[in-house]
């Protein structure tokens, strides 16, 4: 688990990292493909790991969460 954490988080550019896709490496079509790989990650993310802790969360922590997320985020 180390190691898929070590090579699909805690780097830069994680899609080329994905078996079959070093090999892009600073093409402009792997440059694109990194970019949306990111954006789809990023959106991921935040629908799964923010949205839905926000909808399951007991009642005393949503009215400082959603301040929090309008505050600086919106």
């Amino acid at each position: 688990m180390l190691v898929s954490i070590q090579s699909l988080i805690l780097v830069s550019e994680p899609y080329f990292n994905e078996p079959g896709y070093e090999r892009s490496r600073g093409t402009p079509a792997g440059t694109a493909s990194s970019i949306e790989h990111d954006a789809n990650i990023r959106q991921a993310t935040v629908r799964w790991g923010m949205l839905e802790a926000l909808k399951k969360s007991p009642i005393c922590f949503k009215e400082v969460s959603y301040l929090i997320i309008f505050m600086y985020y919106l």
